[in-house]
């Protein structure tokens, strides 16, 4: 009965962030709890994305659901856990923020994996996963997509046909590289395969082509409207 009490008023207080005025509570908050604020980043990391809130609209508001109370008292034991291995990187990245962005980043994700594997249930490890491919990983996608796609590819090719293709390129990517719900291995390799010009010409060739603007002409060799 204690714990149930204790992450119901954890989750309050997050339920007040969220909600309530940050700067306000914020004061409170320093005052009257003893907050960890990485461990509350980690957890706003999955409540607050739209994944989460569209697949489990209630998890945060129906705290009498068994299974809603399960899963956040799984998260906040793996953010505990991840937060606990993870020590040195974040106290890397409050001293030295830019020796931090260029850390190994697949050590720390092997740490998550590890903490997730322990804590969590293949429900909430399922949501956990999604959650932070897209929270943490398309970017990194669609910056390499974005670098493929030169300046008179984009000029010639109409938006949609460039829209069409870097979607099919993308979720080809996330379905070879996230059949292993692991944070490392995926990571890898969506940095194998978007670094692999080889790799990303055999998935465009699986790909809808581009398609040339109707209102273009080749004039020699420029381009005119």
């Amino acid at each position: 009965m204690g714990n149930r009490l204790g992450v119901c008023i954890l989750f309050c207080g997050i339920l007040m962030i969220i909600f309530g005025p940050l700067e306000s509570f914020a004061l409170t908050k320093s005052s009257d709890y003893k907050v960890n604020i990485d461990q509350e980043q980690c957890l706003f990391e999955i409540l607050r994305s739209p994944i989460t809130k569209a697949r489990y609209p209630d998890l945060l508001t129906d705290q009498h659901d068994n299974q809603n109370y399960k899963m956040i008292t799984e998260m906040d034991k793996f953010c505990a856990c991840s937060i606990s291995r993870r020590a040195d990187e974040l106290k890397q990245k409050q001293l030295d923020k830019m020796s931090w962005r260029f850390r190994d980043r697949k050590e720390g994700l092997s740490k998550e994996d590890q903490c997730a594997m322990t804590e969590l249930s293949d429900k909430t490890m399922d949501l956990f996963f999604e959650v932070i491919v897209a929270s943490r990983f398309m970017r990194n996608i669609e910056e390499a997509l974005d670098s493929r796609m030169t300046k008179g590819m984009r000029i010639i090719a109409s938006d949609l046909s460039v829209q069409d293709q870097m979607f099919c390129i993308e979720s080809k990517i996330l379905q070879t590289c996230t059949r292993i719900k692991s944070l490392r291995s995926t990571y890898e390799c969506i940095e194998e395969t978007t670094s692999d010009p080889h790799k990303m010409d055999i998935l465009s060739n699986q790909c809808p082509r581009l398609i040339e603007k109707t209102n273009y002409r080749i004039a020699r060799d420029d381009l005119s409207i």
